[in-house]
């Protein structure tokens, strides 16, 4: 998997819990040093077009594992979320049922137009729920790849701009290398990046950026190509 770096990846594959007592700054530097052991890393972060230490702060972001404190308080806020969204989706389903009932009713009319906006509201509440629920989920993962895909989103769109092209396989070997310097082992592929940006897109189709024509770029070559 890892080619001439094996041994290198294969001791930082120890380093999951090595830095839980360290503080942020302190952190982030011991991460650091175990990245850029990689030469590759430097050349690949040299061809998208920003700022190597800017790209590295994203990347530990990224990648850094929640603690288990941050977890804990993530699945409550799953929890009273979507308890909401099933309490507010009863009352909408009930709303629509009334105004179906009533919607050949004349003297109704003037009910149902004035209540377009609220339904309308209501609806787009719905929708926010739903976007919250879904992340929260996905970093209550147990298996350890909860992840806030806003940050990767940003920093593909940022190379894309950047560059004119949108860089799957170096994102994703730069993906594949902070999560190892983590203690993280897993086979990030270029396909696996744009299936994240993906379903992150879909979940927010309201965000002003140029993400269509960013997903519709050809995925190229795999991580370590």
């Amino acid at each position: 998997m890892y080619g001439v770096e094996g041994n290198r990846a294969v001791n930082d594959k120890n380093t999951k819990n090595s830095d839980v007592d360290l503080g942020w700054d302190q952190e982030y530097e011991a991460w650091r040093a175990r990245v850029l052991r990689y030469e590759e890393v430097e050349r690949r972060v040299g061809k998208l077009g920003i700022d190597k230490e800017s790209i590295l702060s994203v990347l530990h972001q990224y990648c850094r594992p929640y603690p288990p404190e941050v977890l804990s308080v993530v699945r409550q806020q799953a929890r009273v979320r979507r308890s909401a969204g099933q309490k507010l989706d009863t009352a909408a389903q009930a709303l629509e049922k009334v105004f179906k009932q009533i919607a050949d009713n004349p003297e109704c009319q003037h009910l149902i137009d004035v209540s377009a906006n609220l339904r309308s509201e209501l609806q787009r509440y719905r929708s926010f729920l739903e976007s919250w629920e879904r992340d929260y989920a996905a970093a209550s993962s147990e298996k350890g790849k909860a992840r806030n895909d806003r940050i990767l989103f940003d920093l593909a769109i940022e190379v894309f701009e950047a560059t004119g092209e949108p860089h799957w396989s170096d994102l994703a070997y730069l993906v594949e290398r902070g999560l190892l310097a983590c203690g993280i082992d897993e086979d990030v592929t270029p396909a696996s990046i744009s299936q994240r940006i993906t379903r992150f897109v879909k979940s927010y189709p309201s965000l002003d950026h140029p993400f269509q024509k960013l997903l519709q770029e050809p995925i190229r070559g795999h991580v370590l190509d």
